[in-house]
């Protein structure tokens, strides 16, 4: 029994130590992109999520004289979630500023990537309310491998997790902004 558990311990160890190593999560962005990569790759997002800067229409927020604005405003947001799935879908789920300091919401979407690195078919998923940093990173990621399971459409009602969309708003996937439905409001 000795000699036994003598080769079975090597084996048992680089078992382990081959499953710790298997075990990176597919959903942390370092696994593809480094830092310089996420950093540009959050600014386009911000792009597409926040207001254009100040004299510029949303629609002409995307030309590369603006993209040092967004570069600017993404410092104050952060990739809670990432995944790129086979045919090349990316899914976030960030976490940016709200109104007053110290409070965020939560985003999360899809888009994918042309050879030119310009995003496509960007689409905003969902908003959370205005939520603590630890909610935001707790208890509403579940959100997002809800997205990536292509499960979130039950979920979207919640209004406890998600803010946008409602019963009276939509994502525009044309102007990329949250707009009323016809006929609620104003």
């Amino acid at each position: 029994m000795n000699s036994m558990f003598r080769y079975s311990l090597p084996f048992v160890l680089v078992l382990l130590l081959f499953s710790s190593c298997s075990r990176k999560d597919k959903y942390d962005i370092s696994q593809y992109y480094d830092r310089k990569e996420q950093d540009s790759l959050l600014a386009r997002i911000v792009s597409y999520l926040y207001v254009a800067p100040d004299g510029v229409s949303m629609e002409d927020r995307f030309k590369a004289e603006h993209y040092p604005f967004y570069v600017e405003k993404a410092k104050a947001w952060s990739f809670i979630n990432f995944y790129r799935n086979d045919n090349g879908v990316c899914y976030y789920y960030i976490e940016r500023p709200a109104s007053k300091v110290g409070e965020y919401r939560g985003a999360g979407g899809t888009f994918s990537i042309a050879a030119d690195g310009s995003l496509t078919q960007f689409r905003e998923a969902f908003v959370t309310p205005v939520l603590s940093d630890t909610d935001i990173r707790g208890r509403c990621t579940f959100l997002f491998k809800k997205m990536v399971e292509g499960d979130l459409e039950k979920y979207l009602t919640m209004q406890s997790y998600v803010f946008w969309p409602n019963e009276a708003t939509y994502y525009d996937t044309v102007t990329y902004e949250w707009k009323l439905r016809p006929g609620m409001g104003q």
